[in-house]
């Protein structure tokens, strides 16, 4: 065989076990759905307790960047309240988990009836009486899930989209969040073409407040003290759209009895033209909603961009970390706006050494949408 015919059956065979891997974890994801979609609501959160209890014995990143982020939103709190949290996330991490196959899978009047209670729906019908388009903000709290399906099935609704990390995923999820109707749109600027022309049709906009926006987008503000970056994006359709902003999360209630619908007007500074006041203003917004059931938020998103630090050998131990948080809690972010670019300046990360390379560039100029 010459040097070419075995590259050429080399690369075959390669691609022929990708596609045989590709196609097991397809038809292992739609395995799993079905059977925890085989199950009442109540059933199907005891499954994922019992998952939330595994993750619980094992010291993965996500369990630790979960402690480390709870560190930083609960400052004064006691090691062991930091623990009880950990414990209660890890459940309702199992909850979600488990959660994707009724989801996903029940049909529309079944899921209807999981809203047993709602606070503050009627914001809906005024926002879209107003004719601009609804912006509906979801954090990763709670069943967002649930939040997207939910809505579509009463009104048009595009929403910004990120392929999974497993691409043989990708054609399944897109057909499942678009069952009712729903728009999914890439989260380029040909997906925020998109955005802006559902408002201008008046439909909502789904989006995730707290998704990073990348190394190269938003601008740097607090998030429960603890300056992240945040995106910008919100405020520049809020603003240009003239839409009403709304915050809605799918909260968990008891005994898998099914979920508390919440919707919340965002303040008005989150269309300011000052996107740093802005951001703040959507972090501010994310905050409330989290503290309604803090334990539903999903604490393992490395939000704060920590993973580097875990993985660093060199890094601090624990309470050198949270000595070192308290350090940067109150330091000031310098920033300068110039026509579509801000400036960054005396970012706090340069008093610790470990968490320099956790966080955006200190200084120089950054693009945003």
């Amino acid at each position: 065989m010459t040097a070419n015919a075995s590259r050429r059956f080399f690369s075959s065979k390669t691609v022929s076990e990708s596609r045989i891997a590709s196609e097991a974890v397809r038809l292992g994801a739609w395995a799993g759905l079905y059977l925890m979609a085989s199950c009442t609501l109540r059933i199907n959160q005891m499954w994922g307790r019992v998952i939330g209890r595994i993750l619980c014995r094992y010291n993965s990143e996500s369990r630790q960047v979960a402690l480390r982020n709870l560190e930083i939103a609960y400052p004064t709190a006691s090691p062991e309240k930091l623990q009880q949290l950990l414990r209660e996330h890890m459940l309702e991490v199992g909850k979600t988990i488990a959660e994707f196959g009724p989801v996903w899978l029940w049909s529309r009047r079944r899921l209807s009836q999981l809203v047993r209670e709602t606070d503050g729906e009627e914001l809906l019908a005024e926002a879209v009486s107003r004719g601009n388009g609804v912006i509906i903000l979801s954090p990763h709290l709670g069943c967002w899930e649930f939040v997207g399906l939910y809505l579509s099935m009463n009104h048009p609704m595009t929403s910004m989209y990120r392929p999974p990390r497993l691409v043989a995923l990708d054609n399944m999820m897109r057909s499942l969040r678009q069952r009712f109707g729903a728009k999914l749109v890439p989260a380029d600027l040909s997906g925020v073409a998109g955005l802006r022309r559902a408002l201008k049709n008046n439909e909502y906009v789904g989006m995730l407040p707290d998704q990073h926006p990348g190394a190269n987008g938003g601008v740097e503000v607090p998030f429960f003290g603890y300056t992240t970056r945040t995106m910008v994006l919100v405020s520049k359709l809020a603003a240009r759209s003239g839409a009403t902003v709304i915050f809605s999360v799918a909260e968990r209630l008891p005994d898998g009895r099914g979920f508390r619908l919440r919707f919340r007007l965002a303040s008005d500074l989150i269309a300011a033209s000052d996107d740093t006041v802005a951001a703040r203003a959507l972090n501010e917004g994310v905050e409330e909603c989290i503290r309604w059931c803090p334990s539903q938020y999903q604490w393992s998103y490395d939000r704060f961009r920590l993973r580097q630090t875990l993985r660093n050998s060199d890094s601090p131990t624990a309470p050198e970390q949270r000595a070192a948080w308290q350090e940067l809690r109150p330091t000031p972010l310098r920033i300068s706006m110039r026509k579509n670019s801000v400036r960054l300046t005396g970012h706090a990360g340069e008093a610790v050494p470990a968490l320099r390379n956790t966080s955006p560039s200190a200084a120089g100029w950054t693009k945003f949408v």
